[in-house]
């Protein structure tokens, strides 16, 4: 199972890079610390979560391939998601995650430190859109689900990053599968239409929550 999970992720990844001239030399994905994740996982303070095995896989493995040196999650909840993508990277790379609730940040600063990431992946208690915009970042993971917007807000977190991306930033945003975020995708992608250097690669049904990926490709 875990294998042919694997080779899917990987199929579904490296089509995802033949878009993008700067990912065309790949090295082969390495699960190394996909495995050292999956051994601490348990351990992990998850009060619920709809990140499935496939969808876990891929995120792993375009992180692993793109190999990010600073990541930005909004919307990160107790970090298990973020996780992932962040396992993906190497010893180098730093990530901070942003969520407005309070318990969830503090769970997924202790999963971080379960991991042995707490010198290198922060969480904060933070409304995303008071981010400072001195930083750049090569990856950004938006997965936001507000009580009453819903994903609403997916279109001006890309406005408010997009100067932030560096060239060959992935933008991954989560539920794009989701009937009911429909109207909020349809926004988000209008949004990405009008980022200059921005481009769609698409929606991906990873599975029945799908996740839909952009990448910088022009300054």
């Amino acid at each position: 199972m875990s294998l042919k999970l694997r080779q899917a992720a990987e199929t579904v990844v490296y089509k995802i890079a033949e878009c993008a001239p700067c990912y065309l030399d790949l090295d082969p994905v390495s699960w190394t610390q996909f495995e050292a994740l999956l051994q601490v996982i348990p351990k992990f303070d998850v009060p619920q979560t709809t990140i499935t095995p496939m969808m876990a896989h891929f995120l792993y493995a375009i992180s692993a391939v793109q190999q990010p040196k600073h990541l930005f999650g909004a919307g990160t909840y107790v970090g298990y998601a973020f996780s992932f993508l962040f396992a993906g990277t190497n010893k180098q790379a730093v990530g901070l995650g942003c969520d407005l609730n309070p318990k969830a940040t503090r769970l997924a600063q202790r999963n971080a430190e379960r991991m042995g990431w707490s010198n290198r992946l922060t969480y904060r208690q933070q409304d995303v859109m008071t981010q400072p915009r001195s930083e750049i970042y090569d990856l950004l993971f938006i997965d936001i689900d507000d009580p009453a917007s819903g994903k609403s807000g997916y279109a001006d977190i890309l406005q408010y990053f997009a100067p932030q991306l560096a060239l060959g930033a992935i933008i991954v945003a989560h539920d794009s599968q989701v009937q009911k975020f429909a109207a909020d995708f349809k926004r988000y992608h209008l949004a990405i239409d009008q980022e200059p250097g921005i481009r769609l690669i698409g929606d991906l049904p990873i599975d029945e929550c799908g996740v839909s990926v952009a990448i910088k490709l022009e300054e």
